[in-house]
């Protein structure tokens, strides 16, 4: 399933009126979305070949406004991942290898992490109980 994704309406007022609300909303956002992206890395890093053990030990999870991301700081992660013929075939499995099926596998418990940081801005907003 390429393209999982949280999609968010009105995220621009929601930030705006969690500003007003609570100082402290953005910061809260940066933590939710650090700690869900953590909760696949041990899995993905499980996954991963371990010849060096490189692949398995580049993954971290990286923050940029209201994105989080699953990035490797080795250079062939990317066609570990995703990659189907030549020097890629190498890799077991059929793409998405590693880091993908550990993200499908604990899709709740991200969003679960993500809820728990923001909850209190959210409930202070009304939004939820």
């Amino acid at each position: 399933m390429i393209g999982m994704g949280i999609r968010v309406e009105g995220l621009t007022e929601f930030r705006a009126a969690a500003r007003s609300a609570l100082g402290r909303a953005p910061s809260e956002l940066t933590a939710g979305l650090k700690r869900a992206g953590a909760i696949p890395l041990r899995e993905a890093a499980a996954r991963a070949p371990h010849r060096t053990g490189a692949l398995a030990a580049g993954y971290k999870t990286t923050v940029r406004a209201t994105t989080g991301a699953i990035t490797s700081s080795v250079p062939y992660a990317g066609g570990a991942e995703w990659g189907a013929r030549g020097k890629w075939a190498g890799f077991p499995g059929s793409p998405p290898r590693y880091v993908w099926p550990a993200i499908e596998s604990r899709q709740q418990e991200m969003m679960d992490a993500i809820y728990d940081e923001l909850r209190e801005v959210i409930e202070i907003l009304g939004w939820a109980r």
